[in-house]
């Protein structure tokens, strides 16, 4: 196998590998909004920042990787695709790359659809809260709010022992 294609698998296998964290992660906070465990909640929003950083370091390897490929093969091209350089591999590299590219889209499909739910979770759990909020706040009854009726402050302020006789 030669480097260069070994590095982009490597790449891509490194990229997979942070996606399978970040489906663990999104399964941690969907049970921390299950329960209302907002330290939880937190402490996994920490480590996911964390993983972003780990993920942009990683696709920027990805990244040299492929504009290497692509010197040396004299191929002067921009957004070049796994399946676009796959006929210019040997067959076992091109396998291999197919494969994880495979994984990867597959952990990205599992991820997003985890994150889909955690986002209706999270409306669910806002709602309840609200729902629970709206509850606990007597509303006002107009038998008992004062009426603004064009009076001044002053005039409303005057009870019925200080009126003009």
């Amino acid at each position: 196998m030669n480097g260069v294609a070994k590095h982009l698998i490597e790449a891509l296998k490194d990229l997979t590998k942070l996606h399978e964290r970040f489906n663990g992660l999104a399964k941690e906070k969907a049970e921390a909004v299950k329960k209302s465990e907002m330290k939880t909640l937190d402490e996994v929003l920490k480590r996911e920042s964390a993983l972003i950083q780990e993920l942009s370091a990683c696709e920027k390897k990805r990244q040299i990787a492929t504009s290497d490929w692509l010197h040396r093969q004299g191929l002067v091209k921009e957004n070049v695709t796994v399946e676009e350089m796959i006929p210019y591999l040997e067959d076992e590299e091109g396998d291999e790359l197919r494969f994880w590219q495979q994984r990867l889209l597959e952990e990205i499909r599992l991820w997003k659809e985890q994150n889909e739910l955690n986002e209706q979770l999270i409306h669910e759990s806002l709602r309840f809260v609200n729902m629970s909020l709206d509850a606990f706040q007597p509303k006002q009854s107009e038998n008992y709010a004062r009426p603004n009726r064009g009076h001044s402050y002053a005039e409303e302020r005057r009870s019925v022992f200080d009126s003009k006789a």
